[in-house]
């Protein structure tokens, strides 16, 4: 029927928008600032610079991937 494939359409578009949206939440607004703050422990302020850059960004933002999956693993080992 043609509306049931409109409303799988837009289920699948909103689905798609909606996860795309929270992907870039996490990894662009959490892991950034996660990866900052670590930097900024582990390099005494030196790194990354005061000025906005996507080089600092993206590297702030893979180093805070990279510190927030181990946690995830680590609480989800934990919990069970």
């Amino acid at each position: 029927m043609p509306i049931d494939d409109l409303a799988e359409g837009f289920f699948k578009i909103s689905g798609r928008f909606i996860g795309r949206v929270l992907i870039d939440v996490l990894f662009e607004f959490v892991c950034y600032w996660v990866g900052w703050a670590f930097l900024r422990l582990v390099t005494v302020g030196k790194y990354p610079k005061d000025t906005f850059n996507d080089a600092y960004d993206t590297v702030c933002s893979v180093v805070g991937f990279c510190i927030i999956l181990p946690m995830g693993y680590a609480a989800i080992y934990w919990m069970t």
